[in-house]
């Protein structure tokens, strides 16, 4: 059964933006006592003000943070087609993180298994970036120019941030996010005891008020 039907009204219309929210709760539900999940944004760009329709274009702009008292993780969602062009812009997001007083000990690429991505986040050379970032006319505001203005000639210094990330780095291909979270709730919504519409019922306003929550924040 499909636990979140998108329709055309509310908050079930953000497209690519409940997967977002799926990925969050699924990964919200594998925390253990002291941990965190938090959801993000770069550049600060304001949820409440995009046009459901353009949540997809925003996707590079959202993350997810678990936290704990010895670890922090960082997981970037990404329901479309992987494109040597989206690695750069998740990897140059990675890079200003790393090189913040944010400590990140693991950097997830979580995509959908509908889109049969294959992991080319580190196909490309530290050199090669680094003259890609060298080379850049893009205006202040995009995140390249923020890693040149960060390194200009330090090419040294932009290939240990490259070799970090790069140790921190799994790439996740998830067949059925929906399933997934169909199995975290099985206990903390007593699947076997109650009505199967019921039970997804109480799985879809999770997700509803998560969304809300976000939205709100």
């Amino acid at each position: 059964m499909t636990i979140y039907q998108p329709d055309s009204s509310g908050i079930n219309s953000l497209n690519g933006f409940s997967y977002q929210i799926r990925v969050f709760v699924f990964y919200m539900l594998q925390l253990n006592e002291g941990m965190q999940i938090e959801f993000e944004t770069i550049d600060d760009v304001n949820i409440r003000r995009i046009q459901a329709t353009q949540f997809d274009r925003y996707d590079g702009s959202f993350f997810n943070k678990i936290s704990s008292n010895n670890s922090n993780t960082v997981v970037q969602v990404k329901r479309t087609s992987i494109t040597e062009s989206t690695a750069e812009q998740v990897f140059f997001n990675w890079v200003l993180l790393e090189s913040s007083d944010n400590e990140i000990s693991k950097y997830v690429l979580f995509t959908d298994d509908e889109y049969k991505n294959v992991d080319i986040m580190f196909s490309r050379s530290a050199e090669d970036l680094f003259e890609l970032v060298r080379t850049s006319n893009k205006k202040a505001s995009a995140t390249i120019s923020k890693v040149k203005k960060l390194f200009q000639d330090k090419l040294e210094d932009f290939k240990r941030i490259y070799s970090s990330i790069k140790k921190k780095y799994e790439f996740v291909s998830s067949e059925n996010i929906d399933e997934k979270i169909d199995d975290a709730c099985k206990v903390l919504f007593r699947k076997a005891g109650i009505n199967s519409v019921v039970y997804y019922y109480r799985i879809k306003e999770l997700l509803q008020h998560v969304t809300v929550k976000v939205m709100d924040n």
